[in-house]
């Protein structure tokens, strides 16, 4: 294990989990003991993470992967805007407890940026560009007659989307909040 993963933190912390929640390692007595000396360990951190990933079920991948879209941190009350689930507090709450998200007040962040990074990167087109349109139209709820405050947040959600005229608008939107804060190339940017 030490040798795999070259004294890196990360990679040792999600290994051990990902053995725990495969049952390779168990509590007796209050020490953690191998059960499987036959686990096979991963060759690379991606390896583990995607392995942990994968180990989700379908209500907190859909969640995490909606949230990925947010970036890796985040607001619980947009994610819990996550429309597609019976009860998103609750699966935010598993993904807490998986270790995958930290959930700290009405703030979260997810555990790692391989987490979030992992996850965004694999999502397929069609679901990213509906996640980010369900984000963008929580923004515009959310900020009902005072949209100028969610610019940037709508500008960056709807420009994943095929949404072209709303992009549009909102990146013009961002592009003259930035101007007016004199960033200038974060206005040129949108």
């Amino acid at each position: 294990l030490v040798e795999r993963c070259e004294g890196t933190p990360l990679f040792i912390i999600e290994l051990l989990r990902h053995m725990l929640a495969e049952g390779s390692i168990t509590m007796k007595q209050g020490k953690y003991v191998i059960v499987n000396e036959d686990y096979p360990i991963p060759e690379t951190l991606e390896e583990v993470i995607q392995d942990r990933l994968d180990s989700l079920d379908a209500d907190c991948l859909s969640l995490a992967e909606y949230a990925s879209c947010i970036g890796r941190e985040f607001d619980v009350s947009v994610a819990l805007s996550f429309g597609r689930l019976p009860d998103a507090r609750t699966t935010l709450a598993k993904l807490s407890a998986s270790g995958h998200i930290a959930v700290l007040g009405e703030r979260a962040e997810f555990a790692h940026a391989y987490f979030q990074s992992s996850l965004y990167s694999n999502i397929a087109p069609h679901w990213r560009s509906a996640y980010h349109k369900a984000l963008g139209s929580h923004y515009e709820g959310a900020f009902a007659g005072r949209l100028t405050e969610a610019a940037y947040d709508l500008a960056r959600h709807f420009s994943a989307t095929s949404e072209h005229d709303k992009a549009c608008d909102y990146g013009v939107m961002a592009a003259e909040r930035a101007e007016a804060s004199y960033a200038a190339e974060q206005a040129v940017a949108y």
